[in-house]
């Protein structure tokens, strides 16, 4: 039986910010006082399958030139009036833009039929009718506060969220569950920022490895060792999946040795039929190179790997 993980991927920063308030003449890294939106690292962030493993959503902000950077590596310049959640299919046609505006850490929802996001720490889904988003009938499920990580259930009746206003310095946070429809919001245990639910337990991040327990929260075990810190946990056919230090994609069976599987990874998803969609981006490279920053595919064994998505720019 395959089983697949629905983690919280922490959204990536799309805009950077200057690195000099001087005087308003001074050349900025922001794109403040009306310049180009300079994009730092990724033109295309948060991918996400739909359930059929056809479709991939993505935030995205169209790439409009290489900009020279007074703060360090050059920049993409974007052009903000186009950025946006965008949809395409998994042979690289169809693409759509969904939204005016990226959308914070998108999650679609197993059964497909819902894309969750967050906002003003509240979490908002909106409908999917299996072609396109509803996005007028947006609605929130959870009250305001800090709530801005979270994993689907694997039934999609409900979400788990960390309310992140109760982590401190020496204490994990608190998880609740809440429904699609918004009742039922209470706490279930604690744990940690990064986390991904399966049918029996929650996979999550402590200090630097990955660690699960049952949804009760026994039954603690740990996957992984090593000094280097591990983020953005994934199951799929019983492999875990992480990427380590926000840069590289690694995967690791029951009792095997960890296998790196690329370079450059900041994001990514695995799809229902084991194919990972992920964004990569080589800084020490070539940082002029057009095509950086981009959508790649791999099979969940890190094997053929193509570029989905392309920047374009003059």
């Amino acid at each position: 039986m395959r089983l697949l993980l629905f983690c919280t991927l922490a959204a990536t920063a799309l805009f950077s910010f200057s690195c000099s308030k001087k005087n308003k003449e001074e050349k900025l890294c922001g794109g403040a006082y009306g310049e180009t939106p300079r994009i730092p690292l990724q033109p295309y962030v948060n991918p996400q399958w739909d359930p059929t493993g056809n479709l991939v959503a993505f935030n995205h902000i169209p790439v409009s030139e290489l900009m020279d950077n007074p703060c360090g590596l050059p920049f993409f310049g974007g052009k903000g009036d186009s950025a946006g959640l965008y949809l395409i299919k998994k042979d690289g046609t169809g693409l759509t833009r969904v939204t005016d505006r990226p959308l914070e850490n998108p999650q679609w929802s197993p059964d497909g039929k819902w894309l969750a996001y967050n906002r003003s720490g509240e979490i908002h889904l909106i409908p999917f009718n299996g072609t396109a988003f509803d996005t007028a009938a947006k609605v929130k499920i959870t009250p305001t506060g800090q709530n801005a990580t979270y994993a689907w259930s694997p039934g999609s009746d409900s979400l788990y969220y960390l309310n992140t206003a109760s982590v401190s310095a020496n204490s994990q946070g608190k998880f609740y569950r809440v429904a699609v429809d918004g009742t039922g919001n209470t706490v279930v245990g604690e744990g940690a920022y990064y986390f991904c639910i399966t049918d029996d337990r929650i996979y999550f991040t402590q200090v630097r490895d990955i660690f699960s327990t049952k949804k009760d929260g026994t039954d603690k075990q740990q996957h992984t060792t090593g000094s280097d810190y591990k983020y953005f946990p994934s199951v799929y056919n019983g492999v875990l999946y992480y990427t380590s230090n926000l840069s590289s994609l690694w995967s690791v069976a029951p009792g095997g040795a960890p296998i790196l599987l690329e370079e450059g990874v900041r994001s990514y998803a695995i799809s229902a039929t084991g194919e990972i969609v992920y964004g990569k981006f080589l800084a020490n490279t070539d940082e002029a190179n057009p095509q950086n920053g981009t959508l790649w595919m791999m099979n969940a064994d890190g094997s053929n790997k193509r570029q989905l998505t392309f920047n374009h720019h003059k």
